[in-house]
């Protein structure tokens, strides 16, 4: 409904409370013809559901023609992204121009937008994000973003500029998802993703948080990456940082790269006949750890400003490992690590970051979730604290899709304004006929107290 700063769908609809100047699509030769309207009716007929798919920082086509009559290139051509030596994006390798996700004027723009479109349209199902990244690794470099980069490691932590990169693509899909949950507590928001980790981490600062499963290397990781390159280890396992193949050499992790356009395994048979001669520069450097007890305690210090002060298992014991790992032999070290493993995959805080990987894969198929013969109880009552948005959410949620009461609890002054916003969220879907059945009735089954 979004392909390049342009509108498949009626703008001024939620235009009262979420401006969206942005014209209709050229595609269109009806410009008063609604097509979001139109599948959303057809769609909800025979029951199926509908996903507002927008391009999110892709904010162009890559046609010259197209590109002059497009919303954000003539209207706020100083967003479009710059590269690493300071110049505007070009185009030849890209789908378009991109704008700067770390300009705050371009997400709160982006954000009018979701919110015009879903404040305009309480059926909607569902939207999904496409182009929400950085274009490649050397883009993102705008001046505002940068001065705003600087000012944050002066006055905040020392990044890394793709870390800063990830911030602000994570920080968006954050507002979005609040927002959009404040306006619909029933949309989903879904997300067109890289499939590679590394990829999308380092080329186009996608964070993809379910690869932190509370764990570490407990496969000689945090023995064997500290002997082959010293210190930097211990941030790379403790933050799980991803790197570039150029910098993962730099630092001595690999000793090889071969490019893309020659043959890999010849290459491959070529350097292993240069370790078998000896002729090999294989960099094995003794590491210097006489300074390993300061760099742990700064460690420690750093996790738990992260953690907020909990000794969470995963990071204290991965960095025991390491700072007492390092002072014993290697055979011994990898002991320590076995040790620290176990305790850590027995932890509640590992065995509940796993849990949460496998439910965030399996919530759209909950029977998957259940082992073979197991018979599940009868759930014949659901309680919810809170009564703001996400409460709000999980009570229609269960009111719509079961027959058992809701009690639901919160502070006095949050009672008749949680059970107003119900009754309008509700007979606005009523209204739709996806109600099977009449408000009244749904009303009825909920509870509100503060006792």
């Amino acid at each position: 409904v979004r392909y390049r700063a342009d509108a498949l769908f009626d703008t001024s609809k939620g235009a009262y409370l979420y401006p969206n100047p942005e014209p209709k699509s050229y595609i269109l030769e009806d410009a008063s013809f609604d097509p979001l309207a139109y599948i959303l009716k057809k769609a909800h007929q025979k029951g199926l559901a509908v996903q507002a798919w927008v391009v999110v920082f892709n904010a162009t086509p890559r046609e010259q023609s197209y590109i002059q009559q497009n919303y954000i290139y003539n209207n706020h051509k100083d967003w479009i992204t710059y590269n690493f030596n300071g110049s505007q994006m070009n185009i030849d390798r890209q789908s378009g121009y991109f704008i700067d996700p770390g300009i705050p004027e371009v997400q709160e723009y982006l954000l009018n937008i979701l919110g015009n479109l879903a404040g305009g349209y309480p059926e909607l199902d569902g939207i999904h994000l496409d182009y929400i990244r950085y274009p490649e690794s050397d883009l993102g470099f705008h001046p505002v973003s940068l001065a705003r980069y600087n000012e944050y490691c002066q006055n905040q932590e020392e990044i890394t500029y793709n870390e800063w990169r990830i911030m602000q693509v994570t920080n968006f899909v954050e507002n979005a998802y609040f927002q959009l949950k404040e306006i619909n507590p029933t949309l989903q928001l879904t997300a067109a993703v890289v499939p590679d980790i590394a990829e999308a981490n380092v080329d186009y600062a996608q964070d993809l948080p379910e690869c932190n499963v509370g764990l570490f290397p407990g496969g000689g990781g945090t023995q064997r990456l500290p002997r082959l390159i010293g210190y930097p280890a211990f941030e790379l396992i403790l933050k799980g940082k991803m790197l570039p193949a150029a910098k993962a050499l730099e630092l001595g992790i690999i000793d090889r790269l071969i490019p893309a356009d020659q043959d890999l395994l010849a290459a491959a048979k070529a350097f292993l006949a240069e370790i078998q001669s000896g002729r090999a520069d294989l960099k094995r450097p003794v590491q210097d750890f006489s300074q390993v007890d300061a760099i742990a305690e700064m460690a420690k210090q750093g996790i738990l400003k992260a953690t907020k002060g909990r000794e969470i298992p995963g990071p204290m014991l991965a960095l025991d490992s390491m700072h007492r790992g390092v002072k014993l032999s290697l055979e011994e070290g990898l002991e320590l690590e076995k040790e620290n493993f176990v305790k850590v995959i027995l932890s509640n805080q590992a065995k509940g970051s796993i849990n949460t990987f496998f439910i965030k894969g399996m919530t759209d198929k909950p029977k998957s979730m259940m082992t073979k013969g197991f018979v599940p109880k009868a759930i014949n009552k659901a309680a919810v604290l809170g009564f703001g948005t996400m409460g709000r959410g999980i009570v229609i949620d269960i009111l719509r899709n079961t027959k058992i009461p809701v009690i639901v609890k919160d502070v006095p002054e949050a009672l008749e304004p949680g059970k107003a916003f119900l009754r309008k969220i509700l007979g606005g879907m009523a209204e739709k006929k996806r109600l099977k059945e009449s408000v009244e009735d749904l009303m009825a089954r909920l509870t509100a107290t503060s006792d």
